[in-house]
C-alpha cells in the first residue's frame, strides 16, 4: 500500500492588513503560490487541483513573495511558543529549502526582494526594525531600528537606480506607525560593506495623520503610492521626500495595493545596468484592495488620479498580486475566493479557486451516480465562519452559506470601518443522502437544517467542470428543525430509513426524513456523543459512541437499548465495517483502536498506538483497513482482521476534524484538519 499526498483545499492568512497570501511568479506567472497553514502550496492558474507543498517552515505562514528573477521564494513565519520569529527562503526552481533565519521578535509585517533578487528585507511588528540580507548567502547586511517605537508596514523597493562610481541604489519605503520613512541601501566604500540612510516624508503641520496599510513605488520610481486604513491612497514625492496628494477612494481601509505588472524592470544580471530612469515622471496604474470588498483601480501621476474601473466583490480583500508584464490582477478574499480581472476595468471575472479559510469544524462524504464517468465522490466541508464547501475532485465546487467575513485587525488601532463578527452559528456535523441528496446539517445551537443539492450537483456533472460556481441559486433549504439537542448537534448519520443525531446533551435521536419529525430518542450516555452510524447489516439496528466512554447499540424497531460497553476512556469516533464478522472500531484520546464483533463481550481485535492521540477513523470501501488520523496530522493504516500498522504518513494538517475515505474506483482518503483538508491518494500493491 502506497500513500501520497495529492493536493490541499485551504489557505490562511494573517489578520495584519498587508501582509501577503497569494503570489505568481515573475517568470513563471501560470504559477500562483498561496499560504495554508505551514505550508505554501504552489497550483497551476488554470487547473488548481494540480500542487506542489513546500514544508519547510514550522509555524503558521503570514505572508510569502517571489523574487523578481522568478528564482526565490520567501515566507514569513508567525511566532509561536516564543516572540522569536523566522522566515524561510526556497530555490523555487529546485524546490529545496536554503534557509531559515531568525530575524524579528513578535511577527514579520512585511517581506520583500530588490528588484535585482539579491537582497532581501524584512520589517518586524514589535522590534520597530528593517533588516537587509543578502539572498545568496542568508547573511544579514544591515539595519535601521525606529526611534518612534511604532510598528513598521507598507515595505517595498524602488526600481534600482545607478549611483557614484557606477553602483547600484536602491530605494526602500517603510511607515513606522504613521509616519512614512524613505531609505536608502548603498554600498559603502570605505567600510566595503552595503549601509542603510533614512529620511522622514516631510508631512504638513497639523491635519494629516494617516495609518498606512501598504505601498507601491511608481513605475518610473518618482513616486510612492500608500494606501491608509482611512480608505485613501496617498502619494509622496521621493525627489523632495514630501507628500503631494491624498484621495478618497473608499470608506473602509485599504488591506493591499499593487502596481499593475507586478515588480519593477528587472536587470538581465547583477553587471548590466539598470534600465535608465525616465527624466520625467510618467502615469502609473495600481490596483487597490479594501476591507469591504471594493477592489479599484487608478491611473495617474503626482495630483492628478483617474478610477480606470472599480468592481464589488464578495467579502473582504486580503491580498492583491498581478502576474508579471500582464494586464490581470489575482485577488484573494477571505472567503476562500481567489478570482482575476482585467486591468483597467477590472471586467472578465474569472474564478480560479475556492478554499477553506477558517475553523473546520464537521465533514462527510457522498456518493452520486454519474452515467458517463461512472460514479463520483463528494465531500461536504463545514466551517466555523458558518458555511458548507462542496468538493469535488479534490477542489471546492460550491459553497452552502456565505457564513460571516472573517474579521481582520490592525495593530496601528484604526477602525476598520465595516463591523463583521462570526456567525452566530455555526455547522458542527454534517451527513450525505446519495439517494435523495439532502445534505442533513447540525448546528452549534441545535438546529438541524435540510438542504437539496441536486441542483449544484447536476451543474458539475453536466458541465463536466470543477471549477466554483455560484452556490445560492443552486442549492435549497428543504427543512429546517430547531431545538433538536440541548446543546450542538455533535454526530449525524443519514439512510433511506431517517436520520439519526448525537448531540452535547448526550442524547440519541432518530428523525424521519420527510418531515423531520422525531421517531425516537435514547438517553442513554452522561457526555457528549461523537459518533453515530446505521447496521449495515440489520436496517433497524443503530450505533452510538460518547465521551463518557462508552459504546451503545439499539434496536429502534423494538424502541430498546440492545448492549451498552463501557471503554473506560474517552471515545473520539467511531466507523461501521461493512460485511465480516468484526461490525464497529473505535478509536480514543489514548492511542487505543478497538475493532468489535457484537456477538463478543469484548473488542476481537485491539491495538495500541501509545504515541498518538487517535480522533478520527474511517474504514476502506473493501472492508479491509482502517484509517486512523492522530491530533497532531498522522494517518495511520490498520488492517481489519490484525490491526497490524501497515503504512503511515504525516499529512501535515493538525485537528483532526475527520477522515473521509472515498468510494470511487481511484481511492482517495480527504484528512480533514482545522485549517484544511488532504487529499490523500490509496494505492493498493
Amino acid at each position: 500500500m502506497k500513500l501520497k499526498i495529492e493536493n490541499i483545499v485551504g489557505m490562511t492568512f494573517s489578520k495584519e492588513y498587508g501582509t501577503r497570501c497569494i503570489a505568481t511568479n515573475p517568470v513563471d506567472n501560470t504559477i500562483l503560490a498561496h499560504t495554508v497553514g505551514k505550508r505554501i502550496i504552489l497550483s497551476s492558474l488554470g487547473e488548481a487541483s494540480r500542487q506542489q507543498a513546500l514544508s519547510g517552515q514550522e509555524n503558521i505562514i503570514s505572508s510569502i513573495c517571489f523574487s523578481p528573477c522568478g528564482q526565490y521564494l520567501a515566507a514569513a513565519e508567525e511566532p509561536f511558543s516564543t516572540q522569536e520569529c523566522y522566515f524561510t527562503l526556497w530555490d523555487y526552481k529546485k524546490q529545496r529549502l536554503l534557509f531559515r533565519i531568525k530575524c524579528h521578535d513578535g511577527g514579520i509585517s512585511g517581506l520583500a526582494f530588490s528588484p535585482d533578487s539579491r537582497f532581501l528585507a524584512t520589517t518586524g511588528f514589535s522590534d520597530q526594525a528593517l533588516c537587509i540580507w543578502e539572498v545568496s548567502s542568508g547573511e544579514f547586511i544591515d539595519a535601521h531600528s525606529s526611534s518612534r517605537k511604532h510598528y513598521m508596514s507598507s515595505l517595498c523597493w524602488s526600481p534600482i537606480m545607478t549611483g557614484r562610481h557606477n553602483r547600484y541604489t536602491y530605494n526602500l519605503f517603510i511607515c513606522e506607525g504613521s509616519s512614512p520613512c524613505l531609505c536608502t541601501l548603498q554600498y559603502d566604500r570605505s567600510s566595503l560593506i552595503h549601509r542603510l540612510s533614512t529620511k522622514y516624508m516631510s508631512l504638513p503641520s497639523a491635519g494629516v495623520v494617516r495609518h498606512y496599510t501598504s505601498a507601491t513605488f511608481s513605475k518610473d520610481g518618482y513616486e510612492i503610492i500608500c494606501g491608509t486604513s482611512s480608505g485613501e491612497i496617498t502619494v509622496f514625492s521621493v525627489d523632495n521626500a514630501i507628500l503631494r496628494h491624498i484621495q478618497k477612494i473608499g470608506g473602509s481601509p485599504v488591506t493591499s495595493l499593487i502596481l499593475e505588472g507586478g515588480c519593477h524592470p528587472i536587470p538581465s544580471s547583477s553587471s548590466s545596468p539598470p534600465p535608465a530612469q525616465p527624466s520625467s515622471p510618467s502615469s502609473s496604474v495600481i490596483v487597490c484592495g479594501c476591507f469591504s470588498g471594493y477592489v479599484t483601480c487608478l491611473e495617474g501621476r503626482d495630483k492628478e488620479w483617474d478610477v480606470r474601473g472599480e468592481e464589488y466583490i464578495e467579502g473582504s480583500i486580503i491580498s492583491l498580486d498581478s502576474p508579471h508584464d500582464t494586464d490581470e490582477v489575482i485577488i484573494a478574499c477571505d472567503n476562500g475566493l481567489i478570482t482575476t480581472r482585467a486591468i483597467p476595468t477590472l471586467s472578465d471575472p474569472f474564478a480560479l479557486c475556492v478554499h477553506t479559510v477558517n475553523t473546520i469544524t464537521c465533514a462527510c462524504d457522498g456518493l452520486i451516480e454519474d452515467s458517463k464517468a461512472g460514479d463520483r465522490s463528494v465531500v461536504f466541508i463545514g466551517e466555523k465562519r458558518g458555511c458548507i464547501r462542496m468538493c469535488m475532485g479534490g477542489v471546492v465546487v460550491a459553497t452552502i452559506g456565505r457564513g460571516a467575513p472573517a474579521s481582520r485587525r490592525s495593530r496601528h488601532g484604526a477602525s476598520s470601518g465595516v463591523s463583521h463578527s462570526t456567525s452566530a452559528s455555526y455547522p458542527t456535523a454534517v451527513s450525505f443522502s446519495p439517494i435523495t441528496h439532502n445534505l442533513w446539517v447540525g448546528y452549534n445551537n441545535g438546529t438541524i437544517v435540510i438542504y437539496n443539492t441536486s441542483k449544484a450537483i447536476k451543474h458539475v456533472i453536466s458541465s463536466g467542470s470543477l471549477e466554483p460556481i455560484d452556490d445560492i441559486v443552486s442549492i435549497n433549504v428543504i427543512l429546517n428543525i430547531p431545538d433538536t439537542h440541548k446543546g450542538a448537534v455533535t454526530a449525524l448519520a443519514v439512510s433511506e430509513f431517517g436520520c439519526i443525531s448525537g448531540g452535547s446533551d448526550g442524547v440519541v435521536r432518530v428523525w424521519g426524513e420527510s418531515r423531520g419529525q422525531c421517531v425516537c430518542q435514547y438517553v442513554v450516555h452522561s457526555k457528549t456523543v461523537t459518533a453515530v452510524t446505521w447496521d449495515v447489516v440489520v436496517s433497524s439496528m443503530i450505533h452510538s459512541s460518547s465521551v463518557d466512554g462508552t459504546l451503545c447499540s439499539y434496536d429502534i424497531k423494538n424502541n430498546r437499548v440492545v448492549k451498552t460497553r463501557n471503554r473506560g476512556s474517552m471515545i473520539t469516533d467511531m466507523a461501521q465495517v461493512d460485511g465480516g464478522e468484526c461490525e464497529v472500531v473505535t478509536v480514543d484520546m489514548k492511542g487505543i483502536v478497538s475493532i468489535y464483533d457484537f456477538d463478543c463481550a469484548s473488542a476481537v481485535v485491539e491495538k495500541s498506538l501509545h504515541d498518538y492521540d487517535i480522533r478520527s477513523v474511517a474504514i476502506s470501501p473493501c472492508a479491509l483497513y482502517v484509517a486512523v488520523l492522530s491530533r497532531f496530522g498522522n494517518l495511520i493504516m490498520l488492517s481489519v482482521d490484525t490491526g497490524d500498522v501497515l503504512q503511515e504518513i504525516d499529512t501535515g494538517s493538525p485537528g483532526a476534524v475527520g477522515l473521509v475515505w472515498t468510494r470511487e474506483k481511484n481511492e482517495k482518503l480527504w484528512c480533514i484538519g482545522e485549517r484544511e483538508a488532504c487529499v490523500v491518494s490509496v494505492e493498493h500493491e
